[in-house]
């Protein structure tokens, strides 16, 4: 993220806590979304937390996290799986439409596969789409 934010490699600090600082500094006058997915460790994410309101921090994880609210002051939010219909919409949308070569046997497949999740459909239809 140092680096997406226009900082110079060689002359970052090596410990955590003061890249954790420089981070927040350049961030500190940006508008910034910060998203993570499958947060597994709430101190990583702590780390990414801007000090600043016009900053926010989006952490995705399968399970509730109760040190992020209890701790940090998160808000949490629960998301359902999508149903079949929708995740079937999700592919559609990326691909354009469902090609005529991935029958619908497979569309249930590929569904299933996915889990129903909101992000998988759209990695998977994203790879049909660069390799039909």
């Amino acid at each position: 993220m140092l680096h997406a934010s226009g900082a110079d490699g060689s002359a970052l600090p090596t410990e955590r806590h003061q890249l954790t600082g420089v981070l927040r500094s350049r961030l500190a006058d940006r508008r910034v979304l910060v998203v993570t997915d499958d947060v597994n460790d709430s101190e990583r994410v702590f780390d990414l937390l801007p000090g600043s309101p016009s900053c926010a921090v989006l952490a995705l994880h399968r399970e509730y996290r109760p040190d992020l609210v209890s701790v940090h002051g998160a808000r949490s939010f629960s998301l359902n799986l999508l149903s079949q219909k929708e995740s079937e919409e999700v592919l559609t949308a990326v691909l354009g439409r469902v090609p005529e070569t991935l029958c619908r046997t497979a569309v249930t497949e590929l569904v299933a596969l996915c889990g129903r999740l909101p992000l998988a459909p759209r990695i998977a239809a994203g790879h049909l789409a660069g390799r039909p």
